[in-house]
């Protein structure tokens, strides 16, 4: 995995190195197990997002703030 965010940083000193999550980027918990240790500082970005049927309807029908919420605890 690092080897991609190694060549980006190489590739341009002057850009941030984004890591995306896993399944649809909805996840990152796999940095629980295997944290990631590269050779620069500061210009890491991880990136999750849910697309609007990632949960259903919930988005449409239920109370934004709750379905906020719920969404945030997930990716903890």
């Amino acid at each position: 995995m690092m080897k991609g965010e190694e060549a980006v940083h190489a590739a341009n000193l002057d850009v941030l190195v984004i890591l995306s999550g896993l399944n649809f980027d909805t996840s990152l918990s796999f940095i629980r197990d295997r944290p990631v240790s590269l050779t620069f500082k500061g210009k890491l970005v991880f990136e999750v997002h849910r697309y609007g049927f990632t949960d259903g309807g919930a988005w449409a029908d239920g109370n934004p703030n709750q379905v906020c919420g719920k969404v945030t605890a997930d990716i903890k």
